[in-house]
């Protein structure tokens, strides 16, 4: 393992312990989401100074938002908060990679690989040890909130932001790479420190009044991982803008009613993963097909909430809700595309304020919330989670000397044998058609099934592993 420098970024004037609360919201994977963002550098850029202005930009940016220095810990309230202490620390790590010897990719191999995790090697390489999906973050241990790594490779750097799920979900680690690069870009102009709303963390509407200790209910406790599951890999495919405006005419359906190009990526890859898995694993046709996904809730509650909230606003839905439910056969060729896109938008469309509150007020009550996680793959074999990264604009973050990010990926030393990723769209230099990237799971023992599936093949290219590599 290479050399790594640790500083210890600590927040300034803090004199008092500060807590932020946790919601009923926060409470879900026990886990860390590591986001990497590729920089493409000059070759006479200074790498040093590089580091030293993202450790200062790092100092205003914990100085503002102390909870990111902040430990997940039990509190008088039977729950938990994000705790930050006069001593507290946000870890940033500084590595090397950027000589020939070393066997890091040039950035340029990066790049012709769409980025791909798995050319980067070992992801230890690039991620701050105990703070990676396969660490857990249990928040018994009361896990770090978050850390950073900063490594240099021949041509480039690779910034790895890593969170605890319970601090933020997906629009919040968004949110926090803008303040970062906020004031990255106020240093390089010798500006004052970028602007901070201490209502960008606060969970106070979310939170209920105390329950009493004889109506307090034991926990639900979820079971660990499906038996039933092979071991998996993450594979990224390309599909081309202009396929993607050809799949939304094909899957919208006849009778008019709106699908979104998301509902018809999504009823793509639902259909290429069951068919393809249905060879592994030889299901009954006639099951029902689970199907799943998340979806941010800034927008959609009343009143709205700030976009760039830092902590977890999001609904969930799964296809048992859906009445019009489809079979395993139906969704691999029975059911034409436009049945599984209506199928989609009707589980986005029940993603409502309601469900939210219905999931406070569910958690709110319970002994225990850290059980109350659910864990994916307790799901069986042919499930799909689809996470979609779209709405985030990572990479028009301003980092100033090290400019916009060129993309953003993940970087995991654990695939989620259920997860799908839709990546956000990034610009490719001479592609005006470069469109979106899908991060597939699927069985080891069987890629070859889905890189070389001929009806798939029609809509997206194959471009790397991104994970069980």
């Amino acid at each position: 393992m290479p050399q790594k420098t640790t500083i210890l970024v600590r927040p300034a004037n803090l004199e008092k312990e500060t807590t932020v609360r946790l919601s009923a919201l926060d409470i879900n994977a026990h886990t860390y989401g590591n986001f990497a963002l590729h920089f493409k550098l000059d070759p006479d850029t200074d790498r040093y100074a590089v580091a030293k202005q993202l450790e200062r930009a790092l100092e205003r940016t914990v100085t503002q938002a102390p909870h990111l220095a902040s430990k997940i810990e039990p509190n008088d309230h039977g729950d938990y908060s994000m705790v930050t202490r006069p001593d507290s620390t946000l870890k940033f790590l500084v590595s090397y990679l950027d000589e020939p010897r070393s066997g890091a990719p040039l950035f340029e191999e990066l790049e012709a690989s769409s980025f791909s995790s798995g050319k980067l090697g070992n992801p230890a390489d690039f991620t701050v040890e105990g703070l990676t999906p396969l660490s857990g973050g249990a928040v018994k241990s009361k896990p770090s909130a978050c850390a950073l790594q900063l490594t240099f490779i021949p041509g480039g750097a690779v910034l790895v932001i890593q969170i605890h799920h319970w601090s933020m979900d997906l629009a919040g680690v968004a949110s926090v790479i803008h303040q970062i690069a906020a004031n990255c870009h106020d240093l390089e102009n010798e500006a004052p420190a970028a602007t901070w709303d201490d209502s960008l963390v606060s969970r106070e509407r979310f939170i209920l009044d105390p329950v009493p200790e004889s109506e307090r209910k034991d926990s639900m406790v979820f079971n660990g991982r499906h038996p039933d599951w092979k071991e998996c890999a993450w594979l990224c495919f390309h599909i081309p803008h202009s396929q993607t405006i050809r799949l939304k005419e094909l899957a919208t359906p006849s009778d008019g009613t709106w699908v979104s190009t998301y509902d018809a990526i999504v009823a793509l890859i639902w259909r290429t993963v069951t068919r393809n898995r249905a060879q592994v694993y030889s299901p009954d046709l006639q099951s029902m097909a689970l199907i799943g996904e998340t979806c941010d809730m800034r927008s959609r509650l009343s009143p709205p909430m700030p976009n760039r909230f830092q902590g977890n606003i999001q609904g969930g839905a799964m296809s048992e809700m859906i009445k019009d439910q489809l079979t395993i056969g139906e969704v691999i060729s029975e059911a034409p595309l436009s049945r599984l896109a209506g199928h989609i938008r009707q589980m986005t469309n029940s993603i409502t304020p309601e469900v939210v509150q219905q999931k406070i007020d569910r958690i709110h009550p319970l002994k225990d919330k850290a059980l109350t996680h659910f864990q994916l793959t307790s799901l069986p074999p042919l499930s799909l989670m689809v996470t979609d990264w779209r709405g985030t604009d990572f990479c028009e973050a301003d980092f100033a000397f090290l400019s916009r990010p060129k993309a953003v990926r993940m970087i995991s030393d654990q695939v989620f044998e259920n997860l799908a990723v839709i990546y956000p769209r990034r610009r490719v230099e001479g592609d005006p058609d470069h469109g979106l990237e899908v991060v597939l799971p699927f069985e080891k023992e069987a890629v070859d099934k889905l890189i070389n599936d001929a009806e798939f093949k029609q809509w997206a290219s194959f471009t790397g592993f991104e994970g069980g590599y």
